[in-house]
């Protein structure tokens, strides 16, 4: 190895004495191998380079290394790299890409209860081509290479730069030394499986390092003289090495590049090759130990790394902060790629109308939002000047090519026992921008929902919804029945409705809106004969109006530890075919806010209002209070302590309050309270003195397969404990 690099330095110098003669200063150029999260190692590295007084005058590289290549010839110094890679979480940009933060409206209320989605087209099931799309990476390479949106010629960013990725239809490895820096990037390292491809100009891209890992003699044929080598290349591995799932695809890939990746590394003058046995491309959580294996392979070449920058004259290398703008100015918006949906429906995603000063964090949040709606596959921006002097933003859709899909649930309760769901889901339904969600429910008690919205974006939507739900369960009859005698006996409950109405959104946390509601209930028992007046309490429909505001900003569905949900309505009762039905109106609002403490403990408070005006509202309209169920139906209140339905009136308060832990990744341990007031007369309806009491344990697992929960509840109104299970997403 000493003798080898003795050489290497002798013929730099003798080719230093060649180049001298012709008064030129020697150009270097840096290579940067792939490797995955094993392209940590090249920050390290990149930190001795630069202590040595290195100038680097060409940067070339693929996978990993195009994306840290890439952002250090865009002027990022490896120290911000450092940072810039310790602020993120890799794993949750490469696997989480969908906050929910940013979900649809639509999704927040109805989609979020499925373990499994697969392409349904032309009634063909079909599979994922990639685990990730790729764009929560994406995103983040975009905001990262703000500052040079505007560069279309890769020689003209602060040290020229290429990277190298795969045409996917040919097999051709192509080298880029022009386009959209992000894309192209992205698209050098599209790991096959883990990452989509990506489209540049019409052609799918994968990761380079598929055909070539190592771009040497690319860089060269940039106008190197010198070539310095970061090469996290292991070669082919023994048998007993390929113990993963990711170790056995590196083996594959391998298997295409290991000749070619030998013939390159012949060509570099000075390797740095980092000890990274044992890592793989996946091992984003060992950054410290990574980047000090490419630190520590640098240093043992200081020496020579010094001498480089000694024959180069020691010139001096001015490498200024990188100043990223946090506001931008968009007098003009470009969108391209659409098809099947309309500019209003993009711009009320976006939330930017020009002209138009915003942050690009909010840009970042819109973008987020159009992905998010499931109905893009990827989406990229960029900011650029135009004419006026000012900014334009471009935005590019890839609109999904799925149009149908099959959605797969599981779920089990005390009240609705056990459960799989079945979804199907169509896009463009007889209209632009529309989709059609249709769930079955197999199980204990067979149910059924139907969605149809029109998402018309900055303009009112439209929707259509048909529901039936139906569970059997001990109820006192009194509740329904004053009159009745005070007994408790098992009744069968049977909810259909059926709903139209108009919506509008903002930011996708907000909702208002409107319609008509029919609504059909049957409550029946088979314990009594058919003589008996309480054989059947309710057979009847309701027509409604009502209106509604909803907000929801919880960060988890299951286990919130920031965020508010709210849920008020209004509905007026002006038909029905029940006995003795006058024209009612109701006020409903349920409400919980969110606060996290620090990092593993939250509190949560909440509370639930319910108040009917003029005539008293039928028996079976009654709010009723009691049980552990987290579904939507008749006029249902929870209460932690008492059992399911064990109280009834035409006035509900209840308030509560939880403090949560989360323990380890997914656990949480929480104690809550709640109190209650249920009465028919509302001037009875005290604020201090109240009927019902709750308090609890409870232990939550946000598990793959959706919340495993356990409660302990206890109430000094029934003195006994009760233990609630919920095993998967409600639905």
């Amino acid at each position: 190895m000493k003798q080898k690099i003795s050489f290497l330095i002798f013929f730099f110098l003798f080719s230093l004495i060649q180049l001298n003669a012709q008064d030129k200063r020697p150009k270097v150029g840096l290579v940067l191998s792939g490797g995955g999260a094993k392209g940590y190692a090249h920050i390290g590295a990149l930190k001795v380079i630069e202590e040595a007084g290195v100038k680097i005058d060409y940067i070339g590289g693929t996978s990993i290394g195009a994306i840290i290549g890439g952002l250090y010839a865009s002027g990022y110094s490896a120290d911000e790299l450092e940072k810039i890679m310790y602020s993120l979480d890799l794993t949750g940009l490469l696997m989480n890409e969908k906050s929910r933060k940013e979900l649809p409206f639509f999704d927040k209320s109805y989609r979020e209860k499925y373990i499994l989605e697969l392409p349904f087209d032309n009634f063909r099931l079909g599979f994922p081509n990639a685990i990730s799309s790729g764009q929560g990476a994406s995103d983040e390479l975009t905001y990262l290479f703000r500052h040079v949106h505007d560069v279309n010629d890769f020689d003209n960013l602060p040290i020229p730069f290429l990277c190298v990725a795969t045409k996917l239809s040919t097999g051709e490895s192509v080298v880029f030394r022009e386009g959209y820096l992000p894309q192209v990037v992205t698209a050098s390292g599209a790991y096959p499986t883990l990452l989509e491809p990506v489209y540049i100009n019409g052609e799918m891209y994968i990761d380079g390092g598929v055909r070539n890992n190592y771009p040497v003699q690319e860089v060269l044929d940039m106008g190197a003289d010198f070539i310095i080598g970061i090469d996290l290349q292991e070669g082919l591995l023994d048998q007993d090495q390929l113990g993963s799932a990711t170790k056995v695809i590196e083996q594959i890939i391998s298997y295409n590049i290991a000749e070619k990746s030998s013939e390159q590394s012949k060509l570099v003058d000075l390797s740095i090759r980092p000890d990274i046995l044992g890592f793989s491309v996946t091992s984003f959580d060992k950054k410290d130990e990574i980047i000090s294996s490419g630190k520590l392979a640098a240093e043992a070449v200081l020496d020579e790394l010094k001498e480089i920058a000694r024959l180069q004259g020691h010139p001096k290398i001015s490498k200024s902060k990188v100043e990223n703008s946090k506001y931008v100015l968009i007098t003009e918006l470009e969108i391209n790629g659409l098809k099947n949906y309309n500019r209003s429906y993009v711009m009320g995603k976006l939330g930017i109308n020009p002209p138009h000063l915003i942050s690009y964090e909010a840009i970042r949040e819109g973008v987020k939002s159009l992905y998010s709606s499931g109905n893009f596959g990827k989406v990229y921006y960029r900011v650029k000047n135009n004419d006026s002097g000012h900014k334009t933003l471009s935005i590019f859709l890839r609109e999904n090519t799925s149009q149908q899909s099959l959605k797969f649930g599981l779920h089990y309760d005390d009240l609705f026992k056990t459960g799989l769901l079945v979804n199907f889901t169509s896009k463009h339904v007889l209209f632009d921008n529309s989709i059609l969600s249709a769930d079955l429910v197999l199980g204990d008690y067979p149910r059924y929902e139907v969605n149809y919205y029109i998402d018309n974006g900055l303009f009112p939507s439209f929707g259509i919804y048909s529901g039936y739900k139906q569970f059997e369960a001990d109820a006192r009859v009194q509740n329904f029945l004053p009159s009745a005698e005070n007994v408790i006996l098992g009744y069968r409950f049977d909810e259909f409705i059926n709903q139209a109405y108009i919506q509008s959104t903002l930011y996708d946390k907000y909702a208002v809106g409107g319609g008509l509601e029919h609504k059909y209930l049957d409550i029946r028992t088979d314990n009594l004969p058919n003589s008996d007046p309480n054989r059947r309490i309710e057979n009847s429909y309701f027509l409604s109006a009502y209106g509604y505001i909803k907000a929801d900003n919880l960060d988890n569905p299951n286990f919130p530890r920031d965020g508010l949900k709210l849920d008020g309505s209004f509905k007026y009762l002006f038909s029905s075919n029940s006995d003795n039905f006058n024209e009612t109106s109701v006020v409903h609002l349920n409400i919980e806010g969110n606060k996290s403490i620090n990092s593993w403990l939250s509190v949560k408070a909440f509370g639930e209002f319910g108040v009917y005006f003029s005539n008293y509202p039928p028996v079976s309209q009654k709010f009723i209070l009691g049980g552990y169920v987290e579904q939507d139906f008749m006029t249902y209140s929870r209460f932690y302590g008492l059992p399911f339905l064990s109280a009834a009136g035409d006035n509900l308060m209840v308030l509560g309050s939880k403090i949560q832990a989360k323990i380890l990744k997914n656990h949480y341990f929480s104690g809550f309270l709640n109190i209650a007031n249920l009465e028919d007369d509302f001037d009875q309806l005290s604020l201090i003195n109240y009927n019902y009491v709750g308090y609890g344990l409870g232990y939550g697992y946000d598990s793959p397969l959706g919340p495993i929960i356990g409660l302990w509840t206890y109430s000094p109104y029934t003195k006994s404990g009760l233990f609630n299970v919920s095993l998967g997403f409600w639905f």
